[in-house]
């Protein structure tokens, strides 16, 4: 076996309870105000009394899977399509939807 014994043999500790307790802490303030990111949420934490640099609440923040909500770069175009393949849909019946390409010229079916 190619493995270090001090590999094998290794207990992860965990985080101790000062990190815990600064996550319950995160986490309730997350869920009022979802738009904090890193830097508010440092000195939110600076302001109730806690000493934190912004490194120790971005990684306990990535732990819990928190990320601030704030608009996304291109959030209004289509991904993925360009012009030539777009698909433009043609509502002909309530229960009946033609797709069609620019490209292609419009077939209607017979009934």
């Amino acid at each position: 076996m190619d493995l270090p014994r001090s590999s094998y043999y290794y207990v992860a500790k965990g985080e101790d309870p000062y990190n815990l307790e600064l996550m319950r802490l995160t986490r309730e303030h997350y869920t009022k105000r979802p738009f904090f990111g890193i830097r508010r949420m440092t000195d939110h934490l600076r302001r109730q009394g806690h000493q934190v640099n912004p490194k120790r609440v971005q990684r306990l923040m990535r732990l819990m899977g928190l990320e601030a909500l704030y608009p996304k770069p291109r959030t209004s175009q289509a991904k993925g399509l360009s012009k030539d393949k777009l698909q433009i849909c043609a509502v002909v019946k309530p229960a009946r939807i033609l797709l069609s390409s620019p490209s292609v010229p419009h077939q209607e079916d017979s009934p």
